[in-house]
């Protein structure tokens, strides 16, 4: 079953770059999100509205595709192992 041993490989990759990308999306929404609060002011009125912690939303559908993925991954070796 050396097809579902690629497969499995590909899915783990996927899961890493899923996890990584998670990372750097929100260390960026938050780093803007408390910029704008802290420096970038329309007059005494920051210009976002949202407080920097609800960049942490944004991990939800990340944390979602990498638990599916690293699911798959479980399901494919327990299915076919050699």
């Amino acid at each position: 079953m050396k097809k579902y041993r690629v497969v499995r490989i590909i899915l783990v990759i996927i899961g890493l770059i899923l996890s990584h990308a998670m990372c750097v999306h929100v260390a960026l929404e938050y780093g803007y999100l408390l910029m704008s609060m802290k420096y970038v002011t329309n007059g005494t009125v920051p210009i976002s509205s949202a407080p920097p912690w609800v960049a942490f939303l944004l991990a939800i559908p990340y944390l979602i595709g990498i638990i599916v993925v690293l699911g798959s991954v479980y399901f494919l070796k327990s299915r076919y192992k050699n």
